[in-house]
């Protein structure tokens, strides 16, 4: 499943994306939840991105979680879905940040996601877009 978030009016605006379909004007954050082949090929042809697989993800070393290709910053870690449940599950999730947007690839449900798109909702300047300056490494 494909879901964008864009900046719309000064308001974060969350919707769905079709096989197909282009990005929706201030897209800013693409997110790929449990995504099969033809869904991240779609977004990687939007985005020139090349995403990577759900196997790429899980056999990531240690050293390799961040890395640079041409101008988007790739993150992979480990995270908890469901830790206040008797049965948690530990996936990954990719962080791929370029110019234009970010872009979340991941195979299970953390509650993080759901929250930081709800707080999106309520404070759309967290989704400042690419103008922002982003206090963490003082550039643009």
């Amino acid at each position: 499943m494909i879901t964008v978030h864009a900046r719309i009016d000064g308001r974060v605006v969350e919707q769905p994306l079709g096989l197909g379909d282009p990005l929706p004007p201030g897209t800013v954050w693409i997110d790929l939840l449990r995504p099969d082949e033809s869904e991240r090929a779609h977004v990687g042809a939007l985005t020139g991105c090349d995403l990577p697989t759900r196997e790429e993800m899980k056999e990531i070393e240690a050293s390799s979680q961040l890395y640079t290709e041409g101008e988007a910053i790739y993150m992979t870690s480990p995270i908890i879905a469901r830790a206040d449940s008797p049965h948690p599950e530990q996936g990954e999730l990719t962080f791929v940040l370029t110019p234009r947007h970010m872009i979340t690839v991941r195979f299970n449900e953390p509650r993080s996601v759901t929250t930081f798109a709800a707080r999106t909702m309520r404070q759309p300047e967290l989704l400042a877009g690419r103008r922002a300056r982003c206090s963490a490494c003082s550039t643009r």
